[in-house]
């Protein structure tokens, strides 16, 4: 995954699972890291993480499925 070194990715779903596995994988290689799911707290904690152990600039981003019938604001 070095093609990916300093490069930004976009990851979502990155609370658990797959996405955890993912964002570890790209960190890995160097990778800066944009974070997103619903659990702001498992989020904040991987990105702590990730970036005391890759030394990778990592955003993170909560955000909640939009409700039906609620307006988008874009």
């Amino acid at each position: 995954m070095n093609n990916w070194r300093g490069k930004w990715a976009l990851i979502t779903g990155a609370s658990a699972g797959i996405g955890v596995a993912l964002a570890e994988e790209l960190a890995v290689g160097g990778t800066k890291l944009v974070l997103t799911a619903r659990r702001k707290d498992r989020l904040e904690a991987l990105a702590r993480r990730l970036t005391a152990s890759y030394k990778v600039s990592v955003e993170v981003i909560a955000a909640e499925p939009k409700k039906k019938g609620s307006r988008s604001i874009c």
